[in-house]
């Protein structure tokens, strides 16, 4: 009886959505975290969503020589009144939970207490018509 081969497939992970929010001023206070979402989304702007398997490589694909490397980006970021194409302490990613997280300078950091979903007015209004200017 001849012995069957195994063949291991690896199996892809499966890929989340992260919604990409910029600070505004990316000088302020870590220190202070956003009280509510009506505080946050008063200090960020919303950049982009991106599709991947974890954090982490969700911030490697929002580095300027990764999303942006002939600097491409640089008129979308300036048109929204940014400084910084890439994600930076203190940007924030939003997961497929509705989980608010912020970007440290080694890691991630929950932001406790906004686990809420945005309001319906305003989901079809992040996008910049870039048209129109």
């Amino acid at each position: 009886m001849k012995e069957i081969p195994v063949i291991v497939v690896e199996q892809e992970k499966k890929k989340k959505r992260f919604e990409i929010w910029y600070a505004k001023d990316p000088q302020f206070n870590l220190t202070e975290l956003p009280k509510n979402l009506g505080d946050l989304l008063s200090r960020y702007i919303w950049i982009t969503d991106v599709h991947t398997e974890d954090l982490g490589h969700a911030w490697r694909m929002m580095q300027g020589e990764e999303w942006s490397p002939n600097g491409d980006a640089n008129l979308y970021i300036r048109r929204l009144g940014l400084k910084h194409t890439s994600m930076s302490v203190g940007d924030i990613l939003r997961d497929e939970d509705g989980n608010w997280i912020m970007v440290l300078g080694l890691g991630f950091y929950t932001i406790p207490f906004i686990n809420q979903q945005l309001p319906e007015d305003l989901l079809g209004k992040r996008c910049i018509d870039l048209e129109r200017d």
